[in-house]
């Protein structure tokens, strides 16, 4: 299990936008549990893939398909919003938002339907037995920068219905069974909607956070003041909670158990775990617990600390929980209404499972836990028995009621049957970490229950498949489809002997779902951006051209004026579908965003200089490329030349500047100015004296004397070229 929210507040989260795999790097702040979850009575075929490919980049829309795993693809739509659209399995029905900010529902064999126009993209929220949503609309036509709208109810097989106006953007949440809403507005004011009351329920004030239980009966929530309330439907006024600065929240699924993290530090993601449960003194349980989960009756909860421990406390109590109500005979007067003291927890200690642990999951049905520790150890612990070491080198893993699907690190997917197999051997725990005695255990820690048997041998693994990316599978492992990082995408279903290629190439489409997950998301990669480019960059409102050139092994090749070639590795990081990040030195601001127009257009983005720059980016053949800097690199050849001779030519005016020049040319033109209009020519003068000299852009020296002219009888100061005097 991993951490679902990093504040408690966040409401149910939105399933328009198809989930990532249900089973992620263990170090992701990620959901784990399958999206889907199967009832045993009831047999609905889940092998469609949903496919998206991107038709106009620019404005984020494209074409929706479905694929069975041995059939044709099939379009559901065109002209959809990318990442704006979900399949419901059960319903056996898309829902999409397209182009134009409608949305709509196309049900399998039914002609599609519109439910709303003008609906906010990320807006639309599912119950979980898919029979009711919400979504908002804006209250601006065709404006989707707004954060508020009106907020809509639709049931299946029923029209619309307006719940409230002015409802914040994605601050709502609905119950399974789609029957209770509850939503904050853009004054701050929650509210409780139930379907079969006419009337919102007001809850609270000034409210900026809340999650609400299963059955939408209660509510936690803290607002700006940041006092903590909960507020029971049954019950007319809010609690106020000794509480502050709370973290995660969780309810248990049949609603009678309340956790959180009080005292929560954003930084190092920790609080101190308290419980709630009706009837009860609400008690703390641990300190610096940075995540937890109950099993889904809620009879016990696992919780892992800061310093990586996991431990299990039993909730439920023999003598309390368990203990069946008198029946009242026939006649006998009901009792005097009294208000019965709050009962104690079991007091049972809590039981320290492993240390260094990284991440965790529990099966669904509550009664084995995996775990994974900081040696990528993958441990198994059935209720009752002591823990088995099941493998090792484990990158991922999700736990089912019978059976565990893990990946290695050389992307191995392998199945283990949790079934108990007398033929197999284990690995039990034995040494230190088997200590069960009072010195091994810190203060307030119990040693293992001592009804703890050995652990049941597990059966060996078996390789499903090799070379995995992303796999998703459903609760019940029915349905499994996995990625290879050849790109291929397989299905497997139940009492099938092979897996079946669905997809040969994932690279062909934008996104791949299944069972709610993404098993393919295409990202900007280094081969997609890898090649020559022409930059222009604009600086006091001038533009200026440059070269570069991104290599495969990661070198970015830059070209100055003069076609002198610099070049700097760098790491590609953070891919989306339209952006990554180049940074050239690590913890700096070295670093650009490179987003991608297109396959030959670029922008740079410089989002850490003193005003965020862009540059344009163009695809250049490198043929024309490689003209380029040999024309650039000639024209600096040209310069570098020119140079040198203004150089020669100020070192020689330095040297005659003040000097006399002899043997000149009768006939010499002098001017007024250098390369000005013309004075005379020299006649019979034997020497000049050098009063002034000159260089030109070009590198000609120019030198000043005064000159007599005979024939207007007077002397001039005059200019003339150096290299016409010898």
């Amino acid at each position: 299990m991993t951490k679902k929210n990093s504040y408690f507040a966040l409401v149910f989260i939105i399933v328009l936008t198809l989930l990532t795999s249900c089973a992620k790097p263990v170090a992701e702040e990620v959901e784990q549990k399958p999206a889907y979850q199967e009832d045993p009575s009831v047999k609905i075929l889940k092998d469609e893939i949903i496919l998206y490919t991107d038709t106009d980049k620019a404005k984020g829309i494209g074409d929706l398909y479905m694929k069975k795993p041995n059939g044709d693809r099939e379009k559901i739509a065109g002209d959809v919003l990318r990442g704006q659209f979900t399949y419901l399995y059960n319903t056996k029905a898309a829902v999409y938002i397209d182009k134009d900010h409608v949305l709509h529902i196309k049900e399998d064999g039914k002609a599609e339907e519109q439910l709303g126009t003008d609906v906010f993209p990320d807006s639309v929220f599912y119950s979980g037995d898919e029979s009711t949503m919400l979504f908002l609309r804006t209250t601006k036509p065709k404006d989707y920068t707004g954060t508020s709208g009106d907020l809509y109810r639709v049931v299946k097989g029923t029209e619309k219905e307006k719940i409230a106006g002015d409802v914040s953007l994605a601050q709502y949440s609905l119950t399974k069974d789609g029957k209770v809403a509850t939503f904050l507005t853009k004054d701050a004011s929650l509210y409780r909607k139930a379907a079969d009351v006419t009337d919102k329920e007001k809850l609270g004030s000034d409210v900026v956070q809340f999650k609400t239980s299963p059955d939408g009966n209660t509510t936690i929530f803290s607002n700006k003041e940041g006092s903590v309330y909960l507020k029971k439907a049954s019950a007319p006024d809010k609690e106020k909670l000794a509480a502050e600065n709370i973290g995660e929240v969780q309810f248990s699924d049949d609603n009678t158990l309340l956790a959180y993290l009080d005292e929560y530090k954003k930084d190092s993601s920790k609080g101190e775990l308290i419980l709630a449960k009706e009837g009860y003194e609400r008690v703390k349980l641990a300190s610096d617990v940075t995540d937890y989960e109950f099993t889904s009756l809620g009879d016990y909860i696992y919780f892992l600390n800061e310093d990586k421990s996991l431990y299990m406390k039993i909730l439920t109590d023999p003598e309390t929980d368990k203990e069946p109500a008198k029946k009242k005979k026939k006649g006998e007067p009901s009792p005097s209404p009294t208000v019965a003291p709050l009962k104690q927890l079991n007091p049972a200690e809590k039981v320290k499972l492993g240390d260094e642990v990284v991440y965790f999951d529990l099966s669904p049905d509550g009664t084995s836990i995996v775990y994974l520790d900081a040696d990528d150890n993958l441990f198994l612990k059935r209720f009752g028995e002591e823990k088995v070491k099941v493998a090792s080198d484990i990158s991922e893993v999700s736990l089912y009621n019978q059976t565990i699907l893990m990946l290695n690190k050389e992307k191995s997917l392998y199945s283990v049957d949790l079934a108990a197999d007398s033929s197999v051997s284990t690995e039990p725990e034995s040494g230190a970490d088997a200590k069960t005695d009072d010195a091994e255990n810190k203060e307030g820690e119990a040693a293992a229950p001592a009804a703890d048997k050995p652990a049941s041998p597990v059966k060996e693994k078996v390789m499903i498949a090799e070379q995995v990316v992303k796999y998703a599978a459903d609760s019940s492992l029915s349905y499994i489809a996995y990625r290879t990082k050849s790109g291929e995408v397989y299905t497997k279903t139940a009492g099938q002997e092979a897996p079946v290629k669905a997809i040969e190439k994932a690279g062909d489409y934008s996104t791949i779902h299944f069972l709610g997950s993404m098993l393919f998301e295409k990202l900007v990669t280094l081969d997609q951006i890898a090649g020559t480019w022409k930059a222009v960059s604009k600086y006091d409102g001038e533009s200026y051209d440059w070269y570069l050139e991104i290599t495969k092994d990661r070198k970015f090749i830059t070209y100055d004026a003069e076609g002198v070639k610099h070049e700097q590795d760098f790491k590609f990081s953070d891919p989306t579908p339209s952006q990554a990040d180049i940074v050239f030195t690590e913890d700096s601001d070295d670093m650009l965003t490179l987003e991608v127009i297109d396959d030959n257009k670029l922008v740079f983005h410089y989002p850490f200089q003193e005003e965020e720059t862009t540059v344009n980016v163009t695809r250049m053949k490198k043929d024309a490329f490689d003209k380029a800097i040999k024309d650039m690199q000639a024209e600096a050849e040209k310069a570098r030349q020119l140079q040198a001779k203004i150089d020669e030519a100020n070192d020689k005016a330095s040297q005659v500047l003040y000097t006399y020049l002899y043997n000149y040319d009768a006939g010499t033109k002098v001017y007024h100015t250098p390369n000005g209009e013309v004075a005379g020519t020299l006649g019979g003068y034997l020497e000049l004296f050098v009063t002034d000299t000159s260089v030109t852009e070009t590198g000609e020296l120019w030198c000043k004397a005064s000159v007599y002219f005979s024939d207007v009888y007077m002397n001039m100061d005059v200019w003339f070229t150096y290299k016409s005097v010898t």
